[in-house]
């Protein structure tokens, strides 16, 4: 994974690096996992001590949605989206990833185009 950082020494420079290896351990304090970086030093710009600015462009494993939290239906039996398209009710199962503010990351076998129920409750039936 390429990557590019600046350090507080040099304002304005950008410099690149290639992720080596992670620890491989994931931090039960915060959920995080320690990197290591190749950096090319050989024009010796780069000095020990500078503390890193790093801008990773992660790729997600799986498309995701972000939807208002008041559109899941939590049930006995699962977590769902309901989505009306053709005059047709589903029941999408879903999955949570992160939170923030009141929207929801959800991963499911979801559409662009799927129509979502924003407040959907287990009295609407499928069909």
């Amino acid at each position: 994974m390429p990557a590019t950082f600046t350090v507080s020494s040099q304002p304005g420079k950008t410099f690149e690096a290639v992720l080596s290896q992670t620890s491989g351990l994931l931090d039960q304090q915060d959920r995080s996992l320690t990197p290591e970086f190749d950096v090319n030093n050989a024009p010796g710009e780069l000095q020990g001590g500078d503390y890193a600015q790093i801008k990773l462009k992660l790729q997600p494993k799986n498309l995701s949605s972000w939807l208002p939290g008041k559109s899941l239906l939590t049930t006995q039996s699962g977590t769902y989206l309901m989505t009306l398209n053709n005059n047709e009710i589903r029941r999408i199962p879903v999955k949570e990833g992160i939170r923030l503010d009141t929207l929801i990351e959800m991963f499911g076998d979801l559409l662009p185009q799927d129509k979502i129920i924003l407040k959907p409750s287990e009295e609407i039936k499928e069909g």
